[in-house]
């Protein structure tokens, strides 16, 4: 290659911008979202190699595009590949020059791949990518065919390698641009693309992508047309000294990219699996710890480690592999133990021997598993200790056994590299086995890692098989021996023996304490009798002693020493046999001296309380006693204590007897009479030995006990008198009050109608009410929930009107509609059935769940018997194993159908083959080829053979004749025929089995081939057939029927096969012999915690309490469901019943019931001018607040203080019920009712001379103005018309309120004042004077406003001219005419001329009806009382 390094890039490459060559990843993402990996790496093009030509033994490479996530580069690693087709490590990196940026989210990687054949032959070879979960994600399989050639160095200008060799095939389907890269080498300096062919059907162009220091790369982008057929070659070209050439030959399909992905895209391997896509089906290798199809299974129970180990002598490690538990040695020491990532299913353990072991035992014992062996260790003197060579093999030499056909895990331990990693482990050349996975390496106990290998299907029983494994730095290899283990299977060896395979049989090694071919013999460890001093018990490897009373010891062999440790608690002990005897000291007694003599016991102490000692006691007198016995009583008057008087000794105290006039404890005060007080009513004054009552006011007598009657004479003139202190009470009569009940009650003032209109009567009153009240006050709210019109659900009463909270589940007025659950339909697959507050989803066929979401796994159980098991939707597909049929793969298809077995051959039905059993002489798989007996060369002494069919003819030579030319015609001799031959006129006539001219030929009787299936042997002249497997008959012909001895159990039907049989099972049964019964109740049929019993091909579920059906999926009580939020649920046949606590309704108890804190009815008294403060304060979780005014014309006040409610600068239009609604937003509310009253004087009298209009306002030119009334001292400014003073102090300087008639006014204009708000329903005297003069004079009127129904109502009017004069009205407004809230309006107009001035003064307004007379009485506050209505 001129000493340059030659290599080419092919990359199938599609960058960003060309859109259209991005392949649909739809189902392929679809199994990612279920592995738990939102960005799976994919193989990104759509162009993929079909056929790679490479030559043998040299490197081989090509660059496959990856799409990955921005921060992790993509795991690419080797599938399936053929044995004898060399890799070497995949390596990835990031694609140049388009580089990742963190906003996308797929970013472009390339991984190149190596491969190398090593013979002129094809390989499958297959790549996949994985999750980060280790989950394979994707695969591209493709050929490689082996060549030898030069090609190569015939194209210096094409890079080499890594290479797409040239006219290697790659696929690309059609409408779809593809992309590869070349990389040509620089000419003086300059890039000069290559020239391409043009090709029909196929748009091609080249582009430039990327200039490196010595090579230029381009883009070869082409696009199959939708008529491009069949296979395409393009070709580059290099015009140099001489034209060179890189062809691709292009295969255009229609397939997509899924279509044209390797089988493991389309399988889910879990746990750490490999994926191998072997015969173009996919199937998971396991690691250690987990089986099943995709490997989800945990293993229960599985043991592995090495059946031999050399090693050095000081230092012998050995490492296996325990599914199940943790492992328990008895010859060794742990050194460490590491649980794999794998569910924790998989333990390392790392065992230690002496130098001198000869083996290694172990045993699993716990739960159901249960395990033993032992390891052989040879130790080696030439071995050095471990040399810990960085990425280099334990230098332990292991020897494995492996089961015939079944799969065997071998641990190999490995050093980390010089970087701290484990070293990636391969194969060697050197392997003699073909079939084997090995596993990631993981790191084990530092510094030491862990690779796990996988060998499967070994065919070989009795052969010595070794796999080498290779690191960069290291080769190891392992011997394997290969025997049937399945003669184990029976587990032959019992009580926990462990059992080896033997080629001839088995062989068991005990467990302790048993014996025996089979481990069935106890050992009896009492024989001879080991107890010395008692009776010995015989167990298990063992032997347990029952020492008589005194012994003890392992063989009851040691005196036990009672007195030790010394049993005496207060004394010396003194041993005896099976005993002892204990000596106390004073003051102690008792069998251990452990109890205290109670000296107190008969109690010496006469007075007081003993103490025990020890041997002694000590008495605590009572007071007043003393002595040892505390039987001396003390003499307390032996001090004198009493100063006056006689003292008495008691025990531990005295009494003194004072003399006349003292007291005291000692008799040392002089008595005071007046304490206690004598006098009850009145002050004591203390005399000698005497004292004397002033009496209190009200009472006499000499002790001031007597109460003065102030009810004599009676001073009650309508009611009765009582007598108090100093004073009396008057108990009035019904309908009088007073001090002295002279005053008739007024039973209407205050109102006591709480919602009605009051009507005084003698002594009593009558309330009519208002609508939706009744009652003697009209306080009771008429309750229009009784009879409840609510069907479902909780009715709350209102004023005249009621409000249904409808149950959970119900709507309407009167919660007579029931929801529909299903609208919209919340089954995904399934039919909706409605309920009440609840649906129920029939699900379709397939599917299960609460909304029947759940696809249900018609694959677990596996129902395929010789295949893969595809889940569907209520169906499942069994993609069958070679050579099987059928619905669930249970027909061996019969491959003789077609008749394969020529010239009268008999056909034999196998698994996916047949075997013809040709007719005699014919030959070869299908009997088509005739067998030459001429080959064998059977004519004797130089005669021509002539094949015939079946036989063959010899033409002798002269002197010979037989069948083989064998007998010599004439002259023999005697004694020249040989082997027991005799000459028989001249020829020899030879024994059986012998011929020639004198008998020296063998004729061998297996010569023919005569054992038809299998190996012929012969014994003289007689041959026997060791037959086949499968095959019996003298000459191996009968097909041997496995079905003889009925292996199908469960009614299963079996057929025969080559070797083996099968069995179609019937519904319900599984297991290669119909033996297991399919649980029927691993899906979870029964819902709502149902027990699901299992049958055959069905089940039966036992229903918790309140649930019934099939499938206990019908509610029987409905308390189950828990629907009451809170309180007591109560089942009733189709619904439930909640009792609910205080303070909660509704249908499940979900409402809380609103309630007022304090009295629903508050009387509030305020003057006027005052602040109204109102609290509505409720407990429930009120949510708003809303006020009103009864009569108040339907106001509603600012809600912004919430609960509270003022009112500043109160008038007598405040006065009234207020209301307060409280609600929530369950639908509950509560009122609370507030009586206001505001205090008044008894006139409201204004006078216009301070405040221009008092409480009178201007209407400012409204509907009800037109202009405003003047105020004025002295007369107006027109003549004849008009006052000439006020009304209140007669003289110019008094003011008064007129209407000035003169222009710009016109006859109709009017002017009016309105009052101040006045209560409704109280009876009320406006009083004023007025002026009317002149010719022009109009009209003025009295009216009132009624603010709710926004009517007037006029009760005064006057025309005309009345005088010169100022004339009182007085005006009675009665209750009944105001019910509701209203103001009063004054209002003058103007009449025919100028003249028309109209004057008024001293307008009053006072509580009652009017009197005749004219003159003002005091101000007497005289309260207004209203009633404010606040409804919560």
């Amino acid at each position: 290659m001129v000493g340059m390094r030659l290599f080419c890039l092919l990359l199938l490459l599609c960058f960003s911008g060309f859109g259209d060559a991005k392949r649909n990843k739809k189902s392929l993402m679809t199994r990612d979202q279920q592995n738990g990996s939102s960005t799976p790496p994919l193989f990104s093009e759509n162009l993929v190699p079909r056929i790679l030509l490479c030559e043998v033994d040299k490197p081989c490479s090509l660059v496959l595009p990856v799409d990955g996530k921005h921060t992790q580069i993509p795991n690419v690693q080797d599938g399936h590949r053929d044995p004898g087709l060399k890799v070497e490590p995949i390596a990835v990196w990031s694609r140049q020059p388009f580089i990742c940026n963190p906003n996308q989210t797929r970013c472009p990687y390339e991984a190149v791949v190596t491969v190398i054949p090593t013979e002129e032959r094809t390989y499958q070879y297959c790549v996949q990518t994985t999750t980060e979960e280790k989950i394979n994600a994707d695969e591209l399989c493709f050929m490689v065919q082996g060549i030898r050639n030069n090609f190569m160095n015939a194209t210096p200008h094409f890079n080499y390698p890594p290479s797409f060799p040239n006219n290697s095939t790659v696929s690309c389907p059609k409408n779809v641009t593809c992309h590869y890269a070349v990389e040509l080498q620089r000419h003086g300096g300059y890039c000069i693309p290559p020239k391409v062919n043009l090709v029909t059907d196929i748009d091609i162009h080249v582009h430039e992508t990327e200039v490196k220091q010595r090579a230029c790369k381009y883009d070869v982008e082409y696009t199959p047309s939708v008529h491009a057929t069949g296979n395409k070659a393009i070709c580059l070209s290099i015009n140099k000294s001489t034209v060179e050439t890189h062809c691709v030959n292009v295969e255009v399909t229609s397939l997509t990219r899924q279509e044209l992905a390797g089988p493991c895209s389309r399988i889910y391997c879990s746990s750490g699996s490999f994926c191998d896509s072997v015969n173009g089906r996919p199937i998971c290798l396991c690691p250690p710890g987990f089986t099943g199809t995709s490997c989800t299974h945990p293993v229960q129970c599985y043991l592995s480690f090495p059946k031999s180990v050399t090693c050095p002598k000081s230092n012998c490690h050995v490492t296996g592999i325990t599914i199940g538990t943790r492992q328990v040695f008895s010859n060794g020491n742990i050194v460490s133990y590491q649980q794999d990532a794998y569910n924790g299913k998989v333990i390392i353990a790392n065992i230690e021997a002496s130098g001198n072991a000869s083996e290694i035992c172990y045993h699993v014992n716990q739960a159901n598993c249960y395990k033993e062996g032992c390891v052989s260790v040879i130790p080696d003197n030439q071995l050095l200790s471990p040399t810990h060579m960085p990425g280099g093999f334990s230098n332990n030499n292991l020897t494995y056994n492996c089961n015939t056909g079944g799969n065997c895990y071998l641990t190999i331990i490995t050093y980390p590299t010089n970087n701290n990693t484990c070293p990636n482990v391969t194969a060697h050349p050197n392997t003699t086995v073909n079939n084997h996975h090995i596993f990631r390496p993981s790191t084990f106990a530092r510094p030491q890692c862990t690779t796990t290998v996988l060998v499967t299907g070994s065919t070989k029983p009795g052969e010595n098989q070794q796999l080498c494994l290779q690191t960069r730095s290291d080769v190891k290899c392992i011997h394997l021996t290969v025997k049937d283990f399945e003669k184990c299977s029976t587990n032959p060896c019992e009580n926990g023996g462990s059992c080896e395979a033997l080629l001839t049989g088995y062989k068991c090694t005990c467990k302790p304490g048993w014996t025996g071919n089979n481990c069935k013999t106890d050992i009896n460890e009492c024989s001879p009798d080991r107890c010395q001093n008692g009776i010995c018990h015989d167990e298990i490897n063992n032997y347990t002693c029952t020492c008589d009373a005194g012994y003890t010891g392992r063989n009851c062999e040691t005196d036990i020493n009672e007195c030790s440790p010394d049993p005496c608690q207060n004394g010396s002990c003194r041993d005896v046999i099976n005993g002892y005897i204990c000596t106390c000291h004073a003051g102690y007694t008792g069998r251990t001296c452990g109890i205290d003599i109670n000296e107190c016991n008969p109690d010496p102490c006469q007075h007081g309380i003993c103490h025990d000692g020890v041997n002694n006691f000590t008495c605590t007198c009572f007071p007043g006693f003393t002595g040892r016995h505390c039987e001396t009583d003390i003499n307390e008057c032996s001090t004198n204590p009493c100063q006056n008087g006689a003292c008495i000794d008691d025990v531990n105290n005295y009494t003194c007897t004072c003399f006349s006039g003292y007291t005291g404890r000692q008799c040392e005060t002089d008595k005071d009479e007046c304490s206690p007080d004598p006098c009850v009513n009145g002050t004591c004054t203390d005399g000698i030995n005497n004292y004397t009552c002033v009496c209190d006011a009200g009472f006499s007598g000499n002790d001031c006990g007597k109460n003065i009657d102030e009810c004599s004479p009676d001073p009650c003139v309508n009611g009765t008198c009582i007598d108090g202190i100093n004073s009396y009470t008057c108990i009035c009569d019904a309908g009088f009050s007073g001090r002295a009940c002279r005053t008739n009650v007024d039973e209407c003032s205050p109102d006591p109608c709480v919602n009605g209109t009051c009507i005084d009567g003698i002594n009593n009153y009558t309330c009519v009410c208002d609508a939706g009240f009744s009652g003697h006050v009209c306080g009771t709210n008429v309750d229009e929930c009784s009879p409840d019109p609510c069907e479902n659900g909780t009715c709350i009463d209102g004023i005249n009107n009621y409000t249904c909270v409808c149950d959970a589940g119900f709507s309407g007025r009167v919660c007579n509609t029931n929801i529909d659950e299903c609208s919209p339909d919340p089954c995904v697959t399934g039919t909706c059935v409605d309920g009440i507050n609840n649906y129920t989803c029939v699900c379709d066929a397939g599917f299960s769940g609460r909304v029947c979401g759940t696809n249900i796994d018609e694959c677990y159980p596996s129902p395929c018997v010789n295949g893969t098991c595809m889940d569907e939707i209520n169906n499942y597909t069994c993609v069958c194993d070679f050579g099987f049929s059928g619905r669930v793969c249970g027909t061996n298809i019969d491959d003789c159908l077609s008749n394969p077995c020529q010239n009268r051959g008999v056909c034999y039905d196998g698994v996916n083959s047949y075997v013809c059993r040709c007719d005699r002489g014919y030959t070869g798989q299908n009997c088509g080829k005739e067998i030459d007996e001429c080959l064998s060369d059977p004519c004797l002494n130089g005669a021509t053979c002539s094949d015939l069919v079946n036989g063959f003819k010899c033409s002798c030579k002269d002197g010979y004749s037989g069948l083989y030319c064998e007998n010599r015609v004439a002259h023999c001799l005697p004694g020249e025929c040989l082997n027991g031959g005799t000459c028989v006129t001249g020829n020899c006539q030879c024994q059986a089995g012998y011929t020639g001219e004198h008998c020296e030929i063998y004729l061998d009787p297996c010569h023919s081939s005569p054992c038809l299936h299998g190996d012929c042997y012969h014994h003289n002249t007689n041959f026997y057939c060791d037959c086949k497997s499968g095959y019996t008959g003298k000459m191996c012909e009968t097909l041997f029927n496995n079905c003889d001895s009925n292996p199908c159990v469960s009614g299963g039907s079996c057929t025969n096969g080559d070797n083996y049989f099968t069995c179609s099972c019937l519904p319900g049964f599984t297991g290669n012999r119909c033996q297991t019964n399919i649980d029927d109740c691993l899906s979870k049929p029964c819902m709502n915690g149902g027990n699901c019993k299992d049958e055959i091909n069905s089940f039966t579920c036992q229903c918790q309490y309140g649930y019934s059906g099939d499938r206990c999926e019908t509610v029987t009580d409905f308390c189950l469901l828990k629907p009451c939020v809170r309180g007591t649920c109560f089942s009733r046949a189709s619904d439930y019943h909640c009792t609910c606590p205080t303070g909660y309704t509704g249908k499940t108890c979900n409402t809380t019931v609103m309630v007022v804190n304090g009295p629903d009815r508050v009387n509030l008294t305020v003057p006027r001018g005052g602040d109204i403060r109102m609290n509505c304060s409720v407990t429930g979780q009120p949510t708003a607040y809303s006020w009103t005014k009864k009569n108040g014309c339907g106001g509603v006040y600012d809600t912004a203080g919430g609960s509270n409610l003022e009112i500043h600068n109160a008038g007598r239009g405040d006065a009234g019920i207020y209301m307060c609604s409280a609600s929530n937003k369950k639908g509950s509310n509560v009122t609370r009712t507030f009586y206001v009253t505001v205090n008044a004087s008894k006139s409201d009298k204004c006078v216009f001379d301070g405040n221009a209009a008092c409480d009178w306002t201007q209407l400012n030119n409204t509907a009800d103005d037109k202009f405003d009334w003047t105020r004025q001292k002295g007369s107006t400014q027109s003549s004849e018309t008009g006052p000439d003073n006020d009304h209140t102090v007669g003289n110019g300087n008094g003011v008064y309120m007129y209407i000035e008639a003169s222009s710009p006014r016109l006859q109709g204009d009017y002017a009016s004042l309105m009052s101040q708000v006045l209560p409704a329903n109280h009876t009320m005297c406006l009083e004023f004077w007025y002026f009317m003069y002149g010719d022009g004079i109009g009209n003025l009127t009295i009216d009132l406003k009624d603010r709710c129904l926004h009517k007037d109502t006029q009760v005064f009017k006057r025309t005309g001219d009345q005088g010169q004069k100022w004339i009182k009205a007085s005006v009675t407004i009665p209750s009944h005419r105001v019910p509701n809230d209203y103001t009063i309006v004054l209002t003058g107009d103007i009449g025919p001329t100028y003249h028309g001035d109209t004057a008024i003064d001293d307008l009053s307004i006072s509580e009652g009806k009017c009197t005749n007379d004219q003159t003002s009485s005091s101000d007497v506050n005289v309260p207004i009382i209203g009633i404010y209505l606040i409804h919560c």
